[in-house]
């Protein structure tokens, strides 16, 4: 997927970016896979990155649209199914990733790789699904428009 450059698709061209290698990790060996710290350490990091990208795009469209504030980030994926951007039925896991994005980055030491492989293994759709629920919102709210002013604090 081709997507132009600039925020807010520049979070769906990362989320895009971090899938794709969370992907080619996803085909090692479960037994390679949960004995090297290597790829261990660089699953965590970009289903973290992954996550944070969704994050992100979300607290985007929230703001963008001076919807209510999210109480964690779970509830920030409740504040898009309130407004219908997120179904009902995709929500649970979603609330779920924000959690697991929580764990990578509170309790890391507690994450362990049978777990991980099995992620990689069963919810990287998630993303792609998120990802293209968010991109018709996107384009129909003139965001699409903001490319190349990022508008960011670390421009």
């Amino acid at each position: 997927m081709t997507l132009p450059i600039g925020r807010p698709h520049e979070g769906l061209r990362r989320i895009a970016e971090y899938t794709s290698y969370l992907r080619q990790l996803a085909q090692t060996p479960e037994a390679q896979f949960t004995a090297d710290f290597v790829l261990l350490g660089s699953a965590k990091y970009y289903l973290m990155t992954a996550i944070e990208a969704c994050l992100d795009l979300a607290q985007h469209v929230i703001a963008r649209r001076g919807w209510r504030t999210p109480n964690s980030y779970a509830d920030t994926f409740d504040v898009l199914a309130e407004h219908g951007l997120v179904p009902a039925d995709f929500l649970p896991r979603l609330r779920s990733m924000a959690r697991f994005r929580n764990r990578l980055v509170h309790l890391y030491w507690d994450v362990d790789p049978q777990t991980l492989y099995a992620l990689l293994q069963s919810n990287l759709g998630d993303f792609d699904r998120f990802a293209a629920l968010m991109l018709p919102t996107l384009s129909a709210s003139g965001d699409a428009s903001q490319e190349g002013d990022s508008g960011s604090k670390d421009d």
